[in-house]
This record gives C-alpha cells, sequence and structure tokens, in this order.
C-alpha cells in the first residue's frame, strides 16, 4: 500500500493534506492480511484505486465509489469473505467433536446477550478462545506441580473436565440455583 500512496496517480492529483490523511486512513485501516490479497489480486483487477481529477476513486465489486465516501464498513464487508479462518478454538473443537453442528456466529455473540455484566463476559470469551487457565494448561506452562483437579484429584483439570466429568463440581451443580432449577424442571439431575 506504501506504494499505492507515493504513486505517480496519487502525487498528481493535488490532493490536499486533509484528503492525503483521509487516504492513508483508509489504507491504514486495511487489515495486513487483506492487503497482501489486494497485492496478489493486482493483476486480476480485483480491487484497484484510479484517480479522475481531484477524485479518488477506488473499485469494489465493479463498482466504482468515491474513496472519501467509503467507510471502513463497506471495506470489512467487502474484504471479509476474502481471507477468513476460524478461530483455533472453533478448529480445535472442530477437530475434537466433528459430529457437532454448531452455529458458531450464534455462539460468539452468546457474551453481549446474556449479560450485561463485563466480567462474566469477559469469562464467556475466554471459554469461546479456549483461554481459561485450568490446571492442564498451568502444568504445561511449568507454573504448578499436577495436572490433576484439584476438586477429585482423578483426572487432569480441563475446562471440559470441569463442567461434565468432575463427580464433585457435578454434585456442586446440583446444589446450586441452577441445579435445582434443572431438577424441578426434568425431575431428576443424572450426576453419573
Amino acid at each position: 500500500m506504501g506504494k499505492f500512496l507515493q504513486s505517480s496517480k496519487v502525487l498528481a492529483a493535488n490532493l490536499s493534506p486533509t484528503q492525503y490523511f483521509e487516504l492513508i486512513g483508509v489504507v491504514d485501516a486495511i487489515p495486513i492480511a487483506w492487503r497482501l490479497i489486494i497485492k496478489e489480486s493486482e493483476t486480476n483487477q480485483h480491487v484497484y484505486a484510479s484517480i479522475l481529477g481531484d477524485k479518488v476513486y477506488i473499485e469494489l465489486e465493479e463498482t466504482e465509489i468515491d474513496l472519501f465516501k467509503v467507510t471502513s464498513k463497506l471495506l470489512y464487508n467487502q474484504f471479509k469473505n476474502k481471507n477468513q479462518t476460524p478461530p483455533s478454538a472453533q478448529k480445535k473443537m472442530k477437530s475434537k467433536y466433528p459430529q457437532l453442528v454448531v452455529d458458531w456466529k450464534k455462539i460468539y455473540s452468546l457474551p453481549f446477550t446474556v449479560t450485561v455484566q463485563t466480567n462474566i463476559r469477559e469469562f464467556q470469551c475466554k471459554i469461546l478462545s479456549d483461554i481459561v487457565y485450568t490446571n492442564d494448561k498451568l502444568f504445561r506452562f511449568k507454573m504448578i506441580e499436577s495436572p490433576l483437579c484439584t476438586f477429585c484429584q482423578k483426572e487432569d483439570e480441563s475446562f471440559e473436565h470441569l463442567l461434565f466429568h468432575c463427580n464433585i463440581t457435578k454434585t456442586f451443580n446440583l446444589h446450586s440455583h441452577l441445579g435445582l432449577v434443572t431438577k424441578h424442571i426434568y425431575g431428576h439431575v443424572n450426576t453419573n
């Protein structure tokens, strides 16, 4: 993109300092991965800019748009499908549970619809990103002596273990408000 800003077309456009800084802002807003796509597609002319008189146009999806009317949202929508890789936690879940069908968009929006408390939202985002530091991770980082579960001391403590397999946390959940609600709805809660 540096070459674009220093190109003869941009320099010959006689842009005012304000227009030039707006152009720099638009160019800087483009993520590096997308810049690589633009560089690779320069020969295909999928995305290019042209200067006519004192106006700078950018072509997106075969439509010329005045560069000073381009919004970051418009650029984002145009480029988001070009180079999208799922988050690593999502890939890990798909490899661990290949038969699982999940609406990831709904799951990633869940922290923002369930609560307004920022600490709970933050925890939900950590869960979704698989960055809850349980004993198995802390042991791998050599921060603790054992990866065993803090509560049952029978299996390695992972988030999955704490939620689904640990008998101590199952018992706690059974006696917590959530467990009581579940027991009321279903008549019983299987703790095995």
